[in-house]
């Protein structure tokens, strides 16, 4: 018999599964999310890592890994999903002449491992293990692991200290642990500082930029949503960089995001054409806000890309925003912007 918390725990699970049972591309974007990542978070990824993609980010970090060693080599991939990425990666790694290693892929959904498993190539088959386990509680994955990855999986998981302990006790002396996900406040909600400047962009939309797609309504101000009420998504979003610094040195890191994400992102970003000249020079100011703000240290990243490793070996990152300078004190108060948004009254949004 489950007590209540543990019942509430189960709903949360079942919610998460569902969500993401039916989703055939989990990873989809609004168009005009990749003007915004072209032009604004690309240059920091190749002057960090020197790569384009996030499959070539992982790829890089993999046979880095696997170049220190000389024996089969051991991936594991935290919260999977169906695995696309994951595909990628060994077909990439393997066209690069590494065909030896096994890559654990983990995730707590059952339909998303059978997916995996239906969808890896012939040639891939034995380098493959999926691995059905909920990693926010006891983690049973066994041996240890040359490479760790986790692609924007990391703001689902509650129990974070339990998942960095595993890594760094499964993680090889040498190893490296990537991680593309989600820093910012938790359920996906802005700080205050940042939410100031979000609500004094928000007239420049036009009614039709202000609908809300995922919730079908319009906002004349920014409504802030605490996403993590549904399933876990961003539950803990905020303890992840200071939770893994506590355990690890940053290698290479790359923070970015914060103001023009909430724009281009799922809920307004299909009302932005990239076609349409006005929309996107809209967005190339909002971003020039953006990094601004986030040069200066007024806001901090909600998105990095990251390598971590057990030992330091130094620290490369874009411009100034080392690991340490991007975490954003949760205690921390700002009353200018507390007070400007005190002095706005949102109004409710209007349904369609």
């Amino acid at each position: 018999m489950l007590n209540e918390e543990e019942q509430a725990y189960a709903a949360r699970v079942s919610e998460e599964i569902e969500i993401y049972a039916d989703q055939d591309v989990i990873h989809n974007l609004p168009e005009i999310f990749h003007v915004w990542s072209n032009e604004f978070s690309l240059p920091g990824v190749i002057d960090v890592f020197n790569v384009r993609t996030v499959r070539d980010f992982f790829v890089q970090g993999a046979i880095e890994a696997i170049e220190k060693i000389d024996r089969r080599a051991r991936f594991l991939s935290l919260g999977c999903g169906y695995g696309d990425i994951e595909i990628e990666v060994a077909e990439e790694i393997v066209a690069r002449g590494y065909n030896d290693f096994e890559f654990v892929c983990a995730d707590i959904s059952p339909v998303l491992m059978e997916r995996l498993s239906a969808t890896i190539p012939d040639n891939l088959k034995q380098n493959f293990t999926p691995f059905v386990s909920d990693v926010n509680k006891k983690i049973e994955i066994p041996g240890r692991f040359d490479f760790v990855m986790v692609n924007h999986s990391l703001h689902h998981f509650i129990g974070l200290e339990t998942l960095f302990e595993f890594i760094g006790e499964s993680l090889t002396d040498n190893g490296i642990f990537a991680a593309s996900d989600i820093i910012g406040r938790n359920g996906h909600m802005r700080w205050p500082e940042c939410m100031a400047f979000l609500q004094s962009l928000w007239p420049l939309l036009s009614q039709n930029q202000r609908v809300n797609r995922q919730f079908f309504q319009r906002e004349q101000l920014y409504v802030d949503k605490d996403c993590s009420l549904e399933g876990f998504e961003g539950v803990r979003a905020e303890d992840i960089l200071p939770l893994i610094l506590e355990r690890m040195h940053p290698y290479k890191f790359f923070g970015y995001g914060g103001l023009t994400d909430i724009f281009v992102d799922r809920g307004y970003g299909h009302n932005f054409d990239p076609g349409n000249e006005k929309d996107v020079e809209l967005i190339r100011v909002i971003s020039n806000i953006g990094e601004l703000l986030l040069d200066s240290g007024v806001i901090k990243p909600t998105l990095m890309f990251a390598y971590f490793t057990k030992n330091n070996r130094g620290e490369r990152f874009y411009r100034n925003r080392s690991a340490a300078r991007s975490v954003r004190d949760q205690n921390k108060r700002v009353p200018w912007a507390s007070n400007f948004l005190q002095a706005l009254s949102v109004p409710e949004p209007e349904k369609i």
